[in-house]
């Protein structure tokens, strides 16, 4: 027979108390087999993650109890919504503009393995600037620094390390494997973060073509079927390109990518 478990649901508000529980209920399901339960809880009182300010964080904890005792997990959340259109962003229903900094954690003393008290010495200028939003260029954001983003009201675009790849290796297969595994790991990894505002797919690369639409559309497949937030690549700014099939284009200005093919307008020279 299988083993007699239950489990409950509990909401704690940002004071740490709980604002929602659900009743201890039966979990039945085979030994040794992966099984997956969905609960909604009703809270209408919850306030939702803003960009202004320190958003309010909630922390979701179920209590599973078995034969031999009590197994607990949680996970911080925000509540936001957030949509994308063809005029911009809103965030949770309201247009807003987003003023976002492309970050680099390069360090002299640590390269891209700054401690987290470093980076979160970034973050709070970052956010005295007037900033609401970062691009972890040329990389992925660590948890430890997603964490401090929900924590202090700043949306993320974080992204794959595929820096100035030339078309014929974006297209190459094995290039494309080794690409979606480590994104799915990314995003099964990071997209409980509220911070998350997309996920990109490369930096200073050229934009889809016959040579590498293969890697975009499987990246942006695979993105949409784990989660709903918007895919983007980082292309070099261009008179010309087709964005399809991404959500989202950031044109980077700059004269010294390899594939700028006309003259920059005087002004950022």
């Amino acid at each position: 027979d299988a083993p007699d478990y239950k489990y409950q649901i509990q909401l704690l508000n940002p004071s740490g108390q709980v604002a929602y529980a659900t009743d201890t209920t039966n979990l039945v399901f085979p030994e040794r087999k992966i099984s997956k339960k969905v609960v909604r809880i009703p809270y209408p009182d919850i306030k939702l993650w803003e960009l202004t300010g320190f958003p309010e964080i909630y922390t979701a904890q179920a209590t599973l109890i078995r034969p031999d005792g009590l197994h607990r997990s949680s996970a911080k959340f925000g509540a936001l919504t957030l949509n994308l259109d063809e005029k911009g962003f809103k965030v949770n229903n309201v247009r807003r503009k987003l003023k976002c900094i492309s970050y680099l954690n390069a360090d002299p003393n640590y390269g891209n393995a700054s401690p987290s008290e470093l980076v979160a010495m970034d973050l709070k200028l970052i956010k005295e600037l007037g900033i609401n939003a970062i691009r972890v260029a040329q990389g992925s954001a660590t948890p430890d620094m997603l964490d401090l983003c929900d924590r202090m009201g700043l949306l993320v675009f974080t992204e794959l390390p595929v820096f100035q790849v030339p078309d014929d290796i974006l297209g190459d297969e094995d290039f494309i494997n080794s690409a979606t595994g480590q994104m799915e790991e990314l995003i099964r990894r990071d997209r409980r973060f509220t911070c998350i505002a997309g996920w990109g797919i490369g930096s200073e690369i050229n934009p889809p073509n016959s040579t590498n639409g293969r890697y975009y559309s499987a990246l942006t497949d695979l993105i949409h079927r784990l989660d709903d937030r918007p895919v983007y690549a980082a292309i070099p700014f261009s008179k010309t390109f087709r964005a399809a099939p991404l959500d989202l284009v950031i044109l980077e200005l700059t004269k010294y990518s390899p594939y700028l093919d006309h003259e920059l307008p005087s002004a950022i020279d």
